[in-house]
């Protein structure tokens, strides 16, 4: 109950807070936020446990509105399907590597292993959000509040 209600308020949080602004920003900041209470997972029990995983969920789904914005607003309209099915293929295709890695991780270090590699790829890609920020401002001058569709490719 607990893991669903900070869900929840962090979908509903992302979707406020990513209105305006620089979307990559809200992923990479939600996923620095989320590494330290994450790699406390791994070290403490009981509530001070839940409240961690809790507070890792919530930044977890603050990035969830970000980044389907995100990837609409990257892709033409007429390619936007294709987008977020490759979006989803790749996160639920790697993502369903997670129990094995995990499981690797616990045999040889405990759960401390399994959620500091967590709060370590919560990191990469607070990383890879922010290279992409400084990417999309090399290719011209800023990065408006809110980036603007590109136009449609040609056939």
């Amino acid at each position: 109950s607990l893991a669903l209600l900070a869900g929840v308020a962090g979908q509903y949080i992302g979707g406020v807070i990513a209105e305006g602004r620089t979307l990559p920003t809200v992923v990479g900041l939600a996923c620095l936020a989320a590494a330290p209470a994450c790699w406390g997972v791994g070290l403490f029990s009981g509530w001070v446990g839940a409240a961690l995983a809790a507070i890792t969920i919530g930044f977890y789904m603050v990035q969830q509105p970000a980044l389907n914005t995100l990837v609409a607003t990257l892709a033409a309209p007429k390619w936007r399907g294709a987008a977020y099915g490759l979006f989803y293929a790749i996160q639920f295709g790697i993502g369903g590597l997670g129990p094995g890695i995990a499981g690797q991780l616990d045999d040889a270090g405990g759960p401390s292993w399994v959620f500091g590699a967590t709060a370590l790829a919560f990191v990469a890609a607070a990383a890879l959000s922010f290279a992409l920020i400084r990417m999309a401002r090399s290719a011209r001058p800023a990065i408006p509040s809110a980036v603007p569709l590109p136009p449609p490719l040609s056939p």
